[in-house]
C-alpha cells in the first residue's frame, strides 16, 4: 500500500500514457482478484509478502 494511492491507481496513468516500465508488485494483498487485476493493468510480477529474497531477486532479474 502506497501512502496516498494504491497500485491500481498508480498503474492507470502509466497505461494511459503508454509508459512501459516494468512493474513488480510487492504487496500484503493476498486475494486472487487483486493479483489478477494488477496483472491486467500492466503489472509484470506480483509477489506476496513475506517474500523470500531469492524469489524477489529472481523476479527482479527476470524483469530487467
Amino acid at each position: 500500500m502506497l501512502p496516498d494511492i494504491n497500485g491500481f491507481e498508480f498503474l492507470t496513468p502509466l497505461q494511459a500514457k503508454k509508459i512501459r516500465t516494468p512493474v513488480m508488485f510487492l504487496t500484503e494483498r493476498r486475494s486472487l482478484d487483486d493479483c489478477v487485476e494488477d496483472l491486467k493493468l500492466g503489472g509484470d510480477d506480483y509477489l506476496k509478502n513475506p517474500v523470500a529474497l531469492p524469489e524477489f531477486f529472481a523476479g527482479l532479474t527476470a524483469l530487467i
